[in-house]
């Protein structure tokens, strides 16, 4: 493999709120052997809720606008990178094609803004056990996750799937809003770019594109969930809906298409246009609910750069007409 020509990387922070905590009691603390006995006062202001922006631009760019990665719930940016065989990751896969590439961690994963403040974060942070990331992802059936027995033909490398639960992180349930308002604000700091967003991360990247159409030119969204079902703004701009196999094994993932197929009604009702990648329709079997992890997502990849590709072609021509 040759060399990847980089012309800049960096990172930014995106969103984030101030917070002032008071009324909080002094207490003594060590925070090492060599640091021992310091009065730590909780009180005063904060910075929370932001996002982690990573971003690295090709030296050599074959597309004209940036792609912004959105990751999934119990998840961070680093599911794009590497897969969890340690193949090369979408990540890396666009910048050699050409694309400038962002990386978002969204607010309270990895390394975007997190709030230990008490009384701050409503609920309680859950962390998603091997057995259920299981069945949810598609691998197999939750009862058959002691035997390792997978689903048919399944794409996801599943030597590899204590790797994948290596990476996962505790999520909460009630900060669906300051996720949104941190990924808007990444959005505004990039400028015009394409979102590809995966599970709850698709559905956050929906939010965003009704938000900022002019700046989201399109989306890709990889079996998403937590979308609405009513856009206002959808200002004719596509979405490309890509899903894998096995989506009947299940009540919940019979329901999570239903939802999906909703959301992409209303982003039609709003004005927007809308595709599907039918992956098993196209002769792509096995695919699991990682899609950028499994064994075939180069190919996969390939289809959603190829939608990307006529997407920027037909935009163009319509900007040249007005």
């Amino acid at each position: 493999m040759r060399p990847l020509a980089l012309a800049g990387m960096g990172s930014f922070t995106a969103g984030g709120r101030k917070v002032r905590v008071e009324g909080e009691a002094v207490e003594t603390i060590s925070f090492s052997a060599g640091f021992r006995d310091y009065a730590y006062n909780p009180n005063g202001e904060f910075w929370i809720e932001q996002s982690y922006v990573q971003f690295f631009i090709p030296q050599e760019k074959q597309f004209p606008l940036p792609v912004l990665l959105v990751h999934g719930g119990g998840l961070t940016g680093s599911c794009w990178e590497t897969t969890p065989d340690g193949r090369l990751g979408w990540q890396e896969s666009l910048l050699r094609r050409g694309v400038a590439t962002y990386t978002i961690d969204m607010v309270e994963r990895g390394r975007a803004g997190f709030s230990s403040l008490p009384g701050i974060w409503q609920g309680r942070p859950l962390q998603r056990s091997a057995e259920e990331a299981w069945a949810l992802f598609r691998v197999g059936t939750r009862s058959d996750f002691a035997s390792r027995k997978t689903f048919e033909g399944t794409q996801f490398p599943v030597e590899a799937f204590d790797e994948l639960m290596r990476w996962a992180v505790p999520r909460w349930l009630t900060n669906t809003e300051a996720q949104v308002a941190a990924l808007v604000e990444a959005v505004r700091k990039i400028g015009p770019c394409y979102l590809i967003g995966h599970s709850q991360g698709g559905g956050h990247a929906l939010v965003a594109a009704e938000r900022e159409p002019e700046l989201v030119r399109a989306c890709v969204v990889l079996e998403p969930h937590g979308a609405p079902t009513q856009f206002e703004q959808a200002a004719s701009r596509p979405v490309l809906l890509v899903q894998g196999d096995f989506l009947d094994f299940d009540d919940v993932w019979k329901g999570l298409v239903r939802n999906a197929d909703e959301s992409l009604n209303a982003w039609r009702r709003g004005g927007g246009v809308t595709d599907v990648l039918d992956l098993p329709s196209l002769g792509l079997r096995g695919n699991s609910h990682m899609l950028m992890m499994d064994r075939n997502s180069e190919t996969v990849l390939d289809l959603v750069m190829d939608w990307l590709v006529r997407i920027d072609v037909y935009q163009w021509k319509q900007e040249d007409r007005t």
